[in-house]
């Protein structure tokens, strides 16, 4: 067999290399005559460390000030300051309020680490979701979700605060809910009553967060749906952990997609 590689042979084998890597054709001639192990160990063996640090900079200055719009300069401080010693941040899968138990049941479990602990790296459970979802989810984003015990069984309820118009409709970009979903939500809780789906010490509790937590004037005044479940799962959480005496972190929920946005106009549309 003929193993000599031949200038004819060499134009047929870099046609079937731009066939296959159509952006080869545009390699500098001068990288063209490198071996696949001199160009490749060019990228791998870059130090990345200055870039990371400069994108972290970038990062921790672009979400606190995100924070600092939805819950005020001092735990946007503690989450600039957490970000500087600790990179640590959790994702999840939807965008929704902290009550379904896909959404609760991770983020406990990601705060068990926190609890208890007074450095300023361990002050702030920094969950970044997708809110680029549809309301139609199983996740349930279009309000909140609970259970209750009758007969012994569990019954699931939801408490929406949005109708089923909204289900084609991506969560990130959809408007807030107003006052009137106030008064849907409480006709639907006495529904429950009436059907002794729910008692009067479990009406009385939820009622309660309804006036104190999800229809605070601080949440009806923001203009996206996205912004309120930020303000609310803050204080949800807070309300969840308000009777252990150990120290207990805060809850940063926020979208990914807003993020990710704010960071591409801010700093790479120059």
């Amino acid at each position: 067999m003929n193993h000599n590689l031949t200038k004819q042979k060499f134009n047929a084998l870099e046609h079937e290399i731009e066939i296959c890597w159509p952006c080869a054709k545009y390699m500098p001639q001068e990288k063209r005559t490198l071996t696949v192990f001199d160009y490749t160990k060019q990228y791998v063996r870059k130090n990345p460390t200055a870039e990371t640090e400069y994108r972290r900079d970038e990062f921790r200055k672009t979400f606190s000030g995100e924070v600092k719009k939805l819950l005020g300069v001092d735990v946007a401080r503690n989450v600039y300051n957490q970000l500087s010693l600790n990179h640590s941040i959790s994702t999840a899968q939807h965008y929704t309020p902290f009550s379904h138990p896909n959404t609760v049941g991770p983020t406990i479990q990601t705060a068990i680490d926190y609890v208890g602990k007074e450095g300023i790296e361990r002050r702030n459970v920094i969950v970044l979701a997708c809110a680029g979802i549809s309301f139609v989810n199983p996740w349930f984003p279009r309000g909140h979700y609970f259970n209750t015990l009758v007969n012994d069984n569990f019954v699931k309820l939801q408490l929406p605060f949005f109708g089923r118009a909204v289900d084609s409709k991506p969560v990130i970009f959809s408007e807030s809910y107003n006052h009137s979903s106030f008064k849907q939500i409480e006709k639907r809780l006495k529904h429950y009553q009436s059907e002794r789906l729910l008692k009067k010490r479990e009406f009385k509790i939820i009622h309660q967060l309804l006036t104190e937590v999800l229809f605070d004037p601080r949440i009806l005044e923001q203009q996206l749906y996205i912004d309120q479940i930020s303000i609310q799962n803050f204080y949800l959480w807070k309300k969840i952990f308000a009777h252990v005496k150990k120290p207990i972190p805060n809850l940063i929920f926020f979208s990914q997609e807003k993020i990710a946005l704010e960071l591409i106009t801010q700093h790479h549309l120059q």
